[in-house]
């Protein structure tokens, strides 16, 4: 048997709805179950009721997602795109314009200034990172490693002969060298370098002790399509990357910067009398 009552007895009053009302229609269902069997049944409108809120919740599940946001707005050109994110790599478009692909040439005299404690934990670091060099990398990854060694030797000294273990700097600076040359992406693991230094932590702990060190700001920077010299993080700093890296570089900008001036030519207003000349 089942019926409808006029007026539902379980109805709530929740006065005036600011949301609009739910869709019409007898959606709650009473079931009256006697010793476990059903003997009775009706249906009522679910507006103002206890069970509203979950209509409402149901009824917003159901509708379909809202269309994408489409940007009118027209990307940068691909040369525009390559410059932003080179500038990003090496520290600003200055940096950019002078970067080289010549070999990285280290001196093997300690910078001057140093302090006796320094130049000495100094020494110790670079023979680590150069054996790392030699077992797993090539000459020019190891002329790079013993660059950011005296960088670190030169702007924040402290951390030569601080807290820090000479291991743990050595694995730093084989971090923040791999992580921003993309060396880590092929055979040679962060495990790998913290194996051969005998490190019982991974190498992050150092990494980041150098990174702050060097004031590498590690900014989000993602490669444009055109870039397929391999995934590098941005340091903002061109002493630590490799000769290898930075020829890349450097023929990236110069493709790039052809086209600008290719592009600048083009919408240059025409001057008659240059014909005429």
């Amino acid at each position: 048997m089942s019926h409808h009552w006029n007026e539902d007895p379980f109805r709530e009053p929740f006065g005036d709805h600011p949301f609009g009302d739910v869709h019409p229609g007898e959606r709650v269902t009473h079931l009256v179950l006697l010793d476990g069997r059903l003997v009775d049944a009706w249906t009522t409108d679910v507006a103002g009721t206890r069970w509203e809120p979950v209509a409402r919740a149901l009824e917003r599940e159901r509708r379909p997602p809202a269309a994408p946001v489409v940007s009118t707005v027209a990307p940068p050109p691909p040369h525009e795109q390559v410059l932003a994110w080179l500038d990003t790599v090496v520290g600003g478009r200055a940096s950019l314009l002078a970067l080289d692909g010549r070999p990285t040439v280290v001196d093997p005299e300690p910078p001057p200034g140093l302090t006796p404690g320094v130049a000495e934990r100094r020494v110790v670091v670079r023979d680590l990172v150069g054996a790392v060099a030699e077992e797993v990398f090539d000459d020019d990854v190891a002329a790079t490693l013993l660059q950011v060694v005296d960088l670190v030797a030169v702007e924040e000294p402290d951390l030569l002969t601080g807290a820090l273990s000479a291991l743990q700097v050595a694995g730093g600076v084989c971090w923040l060298v791999g992580r921003a040359n993309g060396l880590f992406t092929g055979g040679v693991t962060q495990t790998t370098v913290r194996d051969l230094l005998g490190l019982a932590s991974p190498l992050t702990g150092g990494g980041q002790a150098v990174r702050s060190a060097l004031g590498v700001a590690w900014p989000e920077a993602t490669p444009p399509p055109s870039w397929t010299g391999g995934r590098l993080i941005a340091t903002g700093r061109p002493e630590v990357l490799t000769r290898r890296v930075r020829r890349q570089l450097v023929r990236s900008r110069d493709r790039a910067l052809a086209e600008l001036e290719r592009v600048r030519r083009e919408q240059a207003p025409h001057d008659p009398t240059a014909d005429a000349a």
